[in-house]
């Protein structure tokens, strides 16, 4: 999502349904990292993507830990599994959804 949106990793950590309009194709962000309120197109794929998440109606984020219904707070161990998983190389994981080589 972030490589969608440009958003950073905690504004979509902590995303919540109601900032989410698929309908007009945008998510609101209120509290971002300068205090700014913004928006963010959504485009065909992670409207694609927003469709598969499995909605709780207790539960008012868009990314949560089931166990819990809290927002995840990191997704570093998710993120390394999936990178070996597709056997990409030299993938490191960086603050707006972008990807750099390791520095080692």
């Amino acid at each position: 999502m972030t490589m969608n949106t440009g958003k950073r990793k905690g504004e979509v950590l902590n995303l919540k349904r109601e900032n989410v309009d698929t309908k007009n194709g945008f998510i609101l962000l209120d509290k971002t990292k300068n205090g700014e309120r913004r928006e963010a197109p959504i485009n065909p794929t992670l409207a694609a993507t927003l469709g598969t998440i499995i909605r709780r109606l207790d539960v008012p984020y868009v990314f949560y830990n089931p166990l819990t219904g809290k927002p995840y707070d990191n997704v570093k161990k998710s993120f390394d599994a999936a990178v070996r998983r597709a056997s990409l190389v030299g993938f490191d994981q960086v603050g707006r959804g972008g990807f750099e080589p390791p520095t080692n």
